[in-house]
């Protein structure tokens, strides 16, 4: 990603291009991660930045500060397994749900639509299919939560 070069505020469209919970500080003690996002759990990634648009809904400032440095590999989809992308993907939809980020939601659907057209056109097949992944799961992840979280009279 290209991390902006300055101290910054983050706003919720940053929190989902930029959040990552390699290294997050925090004061508050009242807010817990959502324990369905997350390593292990039904949405297997996300909790990082489920907390902090949760964090921004209570309109307190989220910053960033490009001194603190985090070695720590970045994710390629290239060398990733399938399960780990779709994992990740299904993860996504969901916070995309929970949140109600549509235009995001729509714009990530959109980004791994054209990143299966141009795989065709080059004949990788494998990130082709990667990409394909990508979107069903989004989508799967998307439609379960609203599906396991809508309230009893809709």
């Amino acid at each position: 990603r290209p991390w902006p070069a300055r101290s910054t505020r983050f706003g919720r469209l940053r929190a989902y291009t930029f959040g990552s919970s390699i290294c997050v500080f925090s004061t508050r003690t009242l807010m817990r991660m959502d324990e369905r996002f997350g390593a292990g759990a039904t949405y297997g990634c996300c909790e990082d930045i489920d907390y902090c648009c949760r964090h921004l809904e209570t309109a307190e400032n989220i910053s960033y500060f490009p001194s603190i440095a985090v070695d720590h590999p970045e994710l390629n989809i290239d060398v990733m397994p399938l399960e780990k992308v779709q994992l990740y993907a299904f993860g996504a939809g969901g916070l995309y749900a929970k949140h109600s980020a549509y235009g995001i939601f729509m714009a990530s659907v959109a980004v791994s639509l054209f990143r299966i057209i141009a795989a065709l056109l080059s004949f990788n097949f494998r990130r082709a299919r990667y990409a394909y992944s990508a979107i069903s799961m989004r989508l799967a992840g998307f439609f379960h939560y609203r599906r396991s979280n809508r309230a009893p009279h809709e």
